[in-house]
């Protein structure tokens, strides 16, 4: 039977990985960079109902099977506490990334495992590791190949250099650079978790035979949806996330512009990357706001007609999901998960990246819409999402794994 070790040095969604290995009984350890392990610091964080510390356990994901060393972090919360977002805390990252990587590699042989399950950009000496030892590896990369993501991002920045200051993604030292292109090669299965990704790591190189496609998943039961509202007017557009060039919001701002007076409201929730310059010229067609909490935002999707996501360079984008999952159609580009839920004209709309004529054209189509088949459009829009739970995505983990049992 299959043990195994997942190694991820963060969060994202490595928590639910290895849950679901958990609960199918295929983990044997996962190290992480922080978990709060005992029972009695998860129920306190629970009862006080502490927001940044219950953000570092999973109910049914018990301390005995984690090992975690919070250690690897302390230089990221005291860099994020001094500075912020933007270079420094990026160096912060990188660097518990490759000494978080090194020690995990020198507890492989330690464990008594046959799989080891790596994520983007700390597991590079561990999968190196895990394959001298004979181990089968597998790789996530929650996001999209970091090749295709640079040669897209320099054209833009040669498009928009009004906006460079907002590429953080064209800033990597080269030795993380040569982690991300070096990792994926080195497994014998990658994870990817939409069929863009995957088209970026056909695009590197990558066999097809070794990719798969595990969507995430949203917490369908804590998002807040009213999706027999009527359509606004103003409309209430919502964008979420960080305020870049990479997530096209000059697209979506130029297409405001093209919109008649007052049909719309743009709210835009996220931290700005960069000097944020660029966006003075468009200040009286948007309100901003600070990042919100993931339990903020499942409050506030229902509080709004539709979400905007025109991103130029996405490997999932969970908002997406979150959005359908309260009922929002989402406007959003092939780019994403977008193409993997949305029905175009039923759901929601796809356009392509750099187009804001198209964004206009698809805000025009909800404008034009009659309350019923707005609604309908909302009802659609949670219907998708609830195959995309993470019950769903805990489901697909199990499925691969047993099927490389099988073939043990």
């Amino acid at each position: 039977m299959r043990r195994v070790i997942v190694s991820h040095a963060g969060k994202q969604h490595s928590y639910h990985l290895a849950l679901a290995l958990r609960s199918a009984g295929y983990l044997k350890r996962f190290y992480t960079s922080s978990y709060i392990r005992p029972k009695y610091l998860q129920f306190l964080s629970e009862k006080y109902n502490s927001k940044f510390w219950s953000r570092r356990f999973l109910k049914g994901l018990d301390g005995e099977v984690v090992k975690s060393n919070w250690r690897f972090e302390f230089k990221e919360f005291i860099t994020h506490r001094l500075f912020g977002n933007g270079r420094v805390m990026n160096s912060a990252v990188y660097s518990r990334d490759i000494i978080f990587d090194r020690y995990v590699s020198k507890l492989l042989e330690l464990e008594e495992a046959n799989m080891f399950w790596g994520f983007q950009g700390s597991c590079y000496q561990s999968l190196i590791k895990a394959r001298a030892l004979g181990l089968t590896t597998v790789y996530e990369f929650p996001s999209a190949h970091y090749q295709y993501g640079k040669r897209i991002l320099e054209e833009e920045k040669n498009l928009h250099p009004e906006w460079e200051d907002s590429f953080a993604q064209l800033n990597l030292p080269r030795y993380y650079e040569e982690r991300l292109l070096k990792e994926p090669e080195l497994a014998d299965h990658v994870i990817v978790s939409s069929s863009f990704s995957k088209k970026t790591m056909e695009y590197a190189g990558l066999p097809e035979k070794k990719i798969v496609i595990i969507p995430l998943g949203a917490q369908l039961n804590l998002i807040n949806s009213d999706i027999n509202i009527k359509r606004r007017h103003p409309l209430k557009i919502l964008y979420v996330g960080r305020i870049s060039q990479a997530k096209g919001i000059e697209y979506l701002l130029a297409a405001l512009k093209k919109l008649p007076t007052n049909s719309v409201n743009l709210t835009l929730i996220g931290h700005v990357e960069g000097s944020g310059k660029a966006l003075e010229r468009y200040k009286s067609q948007y309100k901003i706001l600070k990042p919100r909490d993931q339990e903020s935002l499942f409050n506030i999707y229902k509080d709004y007609d539709v979400l905007v996501h025109p991103s130029i360079f996405e490997g999932f984008g969970l908002v997406i999901l979150e959005a359908l999952a309260a009922g929002l159609p989402v406007i959003t580009t092939p780019n994403t998960v977008g193409p993997d839920v949305i029905d175009d004209g039923k759901n929601g709309y796809i356009v392509p990246i750099r187009n804001s004529r198209a964004i206009a054209k698809a805000i025009e189509s909800l404008l034009d819409k009659s309350d019923d088949e707005f609604i309908g459009m909302k009802h659609s829009a949670r219907q998708v999402a609830i195959n995309y739970d993470w019950n769903c995505y805990a489901s697909k983990v199990t499925d691969l794994t047993r099927q490389l049992d099988l073939s043990l």
